[in-house]
Order: structure tokens, then sequence, then C-alpha cells
């Protein structure tokens, strides 16, 4: 290894260890995503989301956030160095020119990988925090990224899945009977004491006349001309 290669990769071991000087932390925070490139911008957290989620699950998300644009930088300067290369190909030997694309193309592989694999990790550490309402939990695992971390009609998949479960609740819901409920007599409340048959006929007749008596006066059905002993055949 030359001196020079020596002395590059010290000062890479170092910066690797230490950081880089904040003057070449800020230089790179001057790189600007291209307007016509969005897709290097990092999907940013749905908003529905906020409500769910603690400080911390925020805080955590927003830090990878920030890695996914410092990875947005290294792609853009990736980009312009082999726009620069492509621009002055004739003045490089084929050989080395060959080899300097293919090392520019793997670099930008490497970088779109790392950028994807930060908004699935992004993704899994916000899913289990939305356990508390299934609906958006189920939303969330089946959606897919896009401008917004778990895709920009998010929100109205939510409200169409409250809308459905609703109406299946109102749908399957019990249907209150408009019969009246006929207690059943007691038929031996002690010895000596047995409710006949007939009794107990009676007592069930009696609560069925009350009862259409009942709906007649409230206009639910026509007039029940009927008494009990026309049923019982007593007086």
């Amino acid at each position: 290894m030359s001196g020079f290669n020596f002395a590059r990769s010290q000062g890479r071991n170092v910066s690797l260890r230490k950081g880089i000087p904040p003057k070449d932390k800020d230089t790179l925070k001057d790189v600007k995503i291209p307007t016509n490139l969005p897709n290097l911008s990092p999907p940013a957290l749905n908003p529905e989301l906020l409500v769910n989620l603690s400080t911390l699950h925020k805080k955590r998300d927003e830090s990878y956030l920030n890695l996914q644009n410092s990875i947005a930088r290294a792609l853009i300067l990736n980009g312009e160095g082999l726009g620069l290369l492509l621009q002055e190909n004739h003045l490089l030997p084929k050989k080395l020119k060959d080899a300097l694309l293919s090392k520019f193309w793997q670099a930008g592989q490497a970088n779109v990988d790392l950028f994807t694999t930060v908004t699935q990790t992004r993704r899994s550490l916000l899913v289990p925090a939305l356990a508390r309402d299934p609906v958006v939990k189920d939303i969330a695992e089946t959606s897919s990224a896009d401008d917004m971390l778990f895709g920009k009609d998010f929100g109205v998949k939510v409200a169409a899945a409250r809308a459905l479960a609703k109406s299946g609740k109102e749908l399957v819901a019990p249907q209150t009977s408009s019969l009246p409920r006929v207690s059943q007599p007691n038929v031996g409340r002690g010895p000596g004491d047995p409710r006949s048959l007939l009794d107990i006929q009676k007592t069930c007749v009696a609560q069925y006349v009350r009862w259409g008596r009942k709906m007649y006066k409230e206009g639910a059905i026509p007039k029940l001309r009927i008494k009990l002993r026309d049923v019982t055949g007593t007086r």
C-alpha cells in the first residue's frame, strides 16, 4: 500500500469511529434533493398514526428518517459523480472507465438497498405499537410505503374499514321480539297447592289477551275482540 493510500485509509478509520468534522457535515446538509427525484425523499410518517404512538416511537422514527436523508444525499452525490464520469469518458481508457462505472453502480445499489431497508425497519418498529387499535394495525401490516410510510390512502382505508365493521355489527345485532315474555307459573308452590293444567292455560292466555289489547291501543294491530272465557270455556 502506498503512503497516500495508507494515510487515506487511516483517515477513514478515524472518521468511522468519531464521525466527520462538523464543517464537512454542514457541507453535506447543503445537498438538496432534486425536485424531479421525489423518490429520494424518505416516506413521511402518516399523521393519522400520531395519536397511537408514544413520544419514544415518534423520536425513534424521526432518527431513522434523518438517516434516510443522509442516504439520499449519498445517492445524489454518487449520481453526480457518475454523470461527470460519463461526460468525460473519452478522456479515460475503456478498461478504467468500465471499472469506475461498475463501482459507481454498485455503490448506488448499496445505498438504495440501505434506504429501503430503513423504510422497512421503520414500519416494523411502529406496527406493534398500534396493537391497541386492531383496525389500524391490520391495515398498517398490509399497506405499502409510497410518499407516506404506510401509504397515502391509509386514512381512507381505515375509515372504510371502520364503516364496514359498524355495518356488520348492525346486521348481526339481536332483534328484539315484539311478543311479550310469558312467565311460566310455578306449578307447585308447596304441598297441597298444585296448579292444574287449566290454571296454567288461563294464565298464559290472559297475558296474551292483555298484550293484544295494549298493542291495539298503540295502533300496532287491529282490534282484538277476545275474552278470557272465549278461550278457556269458563266464566
